[in-house]
């Protein structure tokens, strides 16, 4: 039982002891005069002691008072005493308030003399719509006698009420209570911020395991992009001995060779060069990018791979691009980034179709728009296109898109697909117009391979 319930219970035996203080008070006074009345004389003397007793009963029994009515005064608690208003079959359908304290004004707002002898529906008009619960608590305690102990918004007033009923006669109910909303509020405060901070580490943990699974991707993809170099300048070598070979054998047999040798030494030099080509993109991803940067405009670069471009009768290219502005780029990257977006449109639009290729300057930035009516791609695949050894195609080996995002990033820059699967695909690349490393322009970066590789993912 924690305080405020021991303290309402014993504040009501004190009201109880009083009462019966009182009383007994009042009937030993009246039995003492009848007694002395009846067997004392009547001289003057007599008469003279009778009324010195009954002054100092009284002033006992208004000193005793007094302090009974200080005590009900300075309770912490709200308290009121009430009497059951019930309807023709029993049921308690309003109350009258018959006694209050000060602090039942404090904590409602409410002056005594506009509550007591009035009832409940009167002093709040709306109680019966908005808090029949309280008329129907009061009701129970007041007729089996049982305390009750609730909290309830108590809406007239728009306040939180914590509430202990108890009846000393059936039929009457006195009510301490003490206003709770400050606390309710502060609780609600804490349970939101409770909630947030759920939220906010549930967020954190996931940024974490992300962050972790990222790692973990990266630290793979840099053990295959080591293993790559490796791998890649072990077999360049032997490759070179077999492409040397087949061409030393090729002018050696000349015009003896029938048409299914001739196939055949095709066959070997195409296999050489898409392995070299494997072996190139291992090369380029595993290795750091250093750029060379250099003045350009959008339109020189797509001009540029225009030309390098093989483009079938049936697929239709529209170049937008702008003369400005002058932006610094290492040239031969972003072209071959473009070629690869160029040829991955049109492998998409096999029954033909249109590509337009746009830029647009944007503050310190331009933007690129590649736009296909191709065949589109799926969400799931969306997802995948920029992480290396993914791809959707019979050759390859899923670098293209992935060493076009490095390039990109590279250069400061993003790149992101938009696609609707059955319609087309969009690639924008965002690249700013002043690079940080445009004074190491002369500097010399690593050496490729070629100059541009015609790879595409």
């Amino acid at each position: 039982m924690d305080l405020k319930v021991k303290t309402a219970i014993f504040e009501g035996w004190v009201r109880i002891c009083v009462w019966v203080y009182l009383g007994f008070v009042k009937y030993f006074i009246l039995r003492y005069s009848i007694y002395d009345s009846l067997t004392d004389d009547k001289g003057p003397n007599s008469m003279e002691s009778e009324n010195s007793r009954m002054r100092s009963a009284e002033e006992a029994l208004k000193e005793s008072e007094e302090r009974y009515r200080n005590l009900f005064a300075h309770m912490l608690n709200g308290f009121a005493y009430c009497k059951v208003l019930n309807d023709e079959n029993g049921r308690a359908v309003d109350f009258v308030y018959l006694e209050a304290n000060d602090t039942f004004e404090k904590l409602t707002g409410l002056k005594k003399a506009d509550v007591i002898g009035k009832k409940a529906t009167k002093v709040f008009p709306k109680i019966k719509e908005l808090n029949p619960e309280i008329i129907e608590a009061y009701g129970r305690v007041a007729e089996t006698g049982k305390s009750e102990r609730f909290e309830v918004q108590f809406k007239p007033l728009g306040i939180w009420l914590e509430i202990t009923a108890y009846s000393l006669k059936k039929g009457y109910f006195a009510a301490i209570f003490d206003n709770t909303t400050e606390q309710k509020y502060d609780c609600e405060k804490l349970e939101e911020y409770s909630k947030g901070l759920e939220l906010t580490v549930a967020a954190r943990t996931q940024e974490l395991t992300e962050t972790h699974e990222r790692l973990l991707k990266s630290e793979r993809f840099a053990a295959i992009g080591e293993l790559a170099g490796m791998v890649g300048h072990d077999l360049r070598n032997p490759l070179t001995s077999i492409k040397n070979a087949a061409y030393y054998l090729n002018r050696k047999r000349g015009m003896l060779m029938d048409v299914k040798e001739k196939s055949m030494f095709e066959i070997i030099d195409k296999s050489v060069n898409h392995a070299n080509k494997i072996i190139n993109n291992l090369l380029d991803y595993s290795r750091e990018i250093n750029l060379e940067i250099e003045e350009c405009t959008p339109k020189s670069l797509i001009d540029y791979v225009l030309l390098m471009t093989q483009v079938p009768n049936n697929v239709k290219i529209h170049d937008y691009t702008q003369d400005q502005p002058t932006m610094w780029v290492d040239s031969n990257k972003m072209e071959r980034v473009f070629l690869n977006l160029i040829k991955n449109a049109i492998d998409a639009m096999p029954e033909g179709g249109k590509l337009e290729i746009s830029s647009e300057q944007k503050g310190e930035n331009v933007d690129f728009i590649f736009a296909d009516t191709g065949t589109g791609m799926t969400e799931q695949t969306k997802a995948k296109i920029f992480m290396p050894l993914f791809t959707t195609k019979a050759q390859g080996m899923g670098f293209g898109l992935a060493i076009c995002k490095r390039i990109v990033e590279a250069h400061g820059g993003r790149i992101i697909a938009e696609s609707i699967l059955g319609k087309g695909t969009t690639f924008t690349i965002t690249l700013p117009i002043e690079q940080e490393l445009k004074d190491q322009r002369q500097e010399p970066g690593l050496a490729e391979e070629s100059l541009i590789q015609t790879d595409s993912d």
